[in-house]
């Protein structure tokens, strides 16, 4: 009879470790109607992209030497970076079938994916930042040409482009000889139309910027005598920046809106200089004070922007306990305030996003 060496049966053992976490991985990946959460792991010096069952609470790998994931708008496929050959690579990954590089060239982390997923706009380091634009097949997302650059009258170098929730156009930072500011650009077949939202100077501060819910303004934080605070400006043009809060105490750095438009979570910076979400009445932005919000922490080291559930009834972010050394990803219930773990662990956890 054959001897069952240690080294044999511990070969067996990791082989049965590895069939099950890829039965659960596969298993995961097909299970599109669960509650699943991606996010970057920071292991030694390359980041993973994660994906958690957040029922189950089992995660595994998805993406290796990735980061900066952004879902497609059927939750099928991933936009992210990779780092190969010294350079920066915009690759996208339709989840257990295939992976697209979508530019081999220095590309910077900003990309976005339009709302009916046809198309990705990006910026370029070695195009002097100029946005380019790459058409997707929508059953395959596979690249239907070369990335094209945009261009148009006044369409500065830019980066960070982010689409408006119809799809209709694009806010970004917009780099001139002397300084930047945000633009819109209509982004159409034939045509592209750019509309200046903020002025131009040097000192403009602009840290954050997203839509409103409904995609009437775009909100920025801005620096102002070290005090960060979150501006509004309707987005065709029509008025001037507004404060979302009626509180100059209140530094708020981060501003995000429930996709119902019902709410907005905020990260404000203390005086003591930690950082809390709060949650305030969409409606009542530009008139709110301290008064108006409600704390869903006290005293987290936040180290994400909120990021919303598509049923806007939770709240995702990342935070840090730097005396232990351990990263969290927390959800909040936004009725309740009651929070859950994600993921935790000695090793860097941040930039959750929910699957759609």
């Amino acid at each position: 009879m054959a001897t069952v060496t240690r080294f044999t049966l511990t070969v067996a053992f990791v082989l049965v470790g590895l069939l099950a976490a890829l039965s659960a991985g596969v298993h995961l990946l097909a299970d599109a109607g669960a509650a699943q959460v991606a996010y970057v792991r920071y292991q030694q010096t390359e980041p993973d992209v994660m994906l958690v069952d957040v029922s189950r609470h089992h995660e595994f790998p998805l993406l290796q030497n990735a980061a900066s994931q952004e879902w497609s708008p059927d939750g099928r496929a991933l936009l992210y970076t990779t780092r190969r050959d010294g350079h920066i690579q915009l690759e996208l990954h339709v989840l257990g079938d295939a992976n697209y590089v979508i530019d081999r060239g220095a590309v910077q982390y900003s990309a976005s994916w339009s709302p009916d997923g046809r198309q990705i706009v990006y910026s370029r380091l070695d195009n002097y930042q100029r946005l380019h634009r790459i058409a997707l097949d929508p059953t395959t997302y596979r690249p239907r040409a070369a990335p094209e650059m945009l261009t148009g009258d006044d369409l500065a170098a830019g980066f960070g482009p982010v689409w408006s929730p119809d799809g209709a156009q694009l806010v970004y930072w917009a780099l001139g000889e002397t300084g930047g500011h945000l633009d819109t650009v209509t982004v159409a077949a034939d045509a592209v139309t750019v509309r200046r939202l903020t002025p131009m100077s040097l000192y403009t501060g602009i840290i954050y910027y997203t839509w409103t819910a409904d995609g009437s303004a775009v909100a920025y934080a801005l620096d102002i005598d070290n005090r960060t605070q979150i501006m509004l400006v309707p987005a065709d043009g029509s008025g001037t920046p507004y404060p979302l809060l009626d509180d100059p105490t209140l530094a708020v750095r981060l501003a995000t809106w429930s996709p119902d438009g019902e709410t907005i979570a905020l990260i404000v910076q203390e005086a003591n200089m930690t950082m809390n979400l709060y949650l305030m009445d969409a409606a009542r932005a530009g008139t709110a004070t301290r008064a108006d919000l409600r704390a869903l922490t006290n005293g987290y080291p936040v180290l994400s922007p909120p990021v919303w559930s598509a049923d806007s009834t939770q709240v995702i972010l990342s935070t840090a306990d730097l005396q232990k050394r351990l990263y969290s990803i927390l959800a909040f219930d936004v009725t309740t305030g009651d929070v859950e773990v994600i993921s935790r662990g000695k090793d860097g956890r941040n930039y959750p996003t929910w699957r759609p």
